[in-house]
């Protein structure tokens, strides 16, 4: 099931980074992801995805320490004027303590986002 916008149960930040995403058939699209959170990410592109579709993502982070490559496995699952909305259903666990981090520090109320955290601690899908 597909939860709207106003469905969505995790914390959203803005994030402007490049973002890449392969489909398992091979074609890979490049953008630029709008927000992230630990559950998914809007990306956009001039090219656009098959909703349903599975797919890898990478987000590509730039600092002065260095590039940093997050990972993910997820599924299309909306396309609208907005961007490419990505669900993941696999974060591995060096990618996903940096998704927490990169999320803690681009929002502005930390609150809700250490109950999440609490609530799917352990989660390695």
């Amino acid at each position: 099931m597909i939860k709207s916008a106003e469905q969505r149960n995790s914390t959203r930040c803005p994030v402007h980074a490049p973002a890449e995403v392969r489909l398992d058939n091979g074609l890979l699209m490049e953008g630029e992801s709008r927000n992230v959170s630990l559950n998914g990410m809007l990306i956009t592109s001039e090219r656009l995805l098959p909703v349903g579709n599975t797919c890898r993502v990478s987000l590509l982070l730039h600092g002065n320490v260095g590039n940093l490559r997050l990972e993910m496995h997820g599924r299309v699952v909306r396309v609208d004027d907005e961007g490419i909305a990505i669900e993941f259903s696999q974060v591995g666990i060096e990618s996903l303590e940096h998704l927490r981090k990169l999320v803690l520090y681009n929002i502005d109320d930390v609150h809700p986002m250490q109950e999440e955290t609490e609530q799917e601690e352990g989660w390695y899908p």
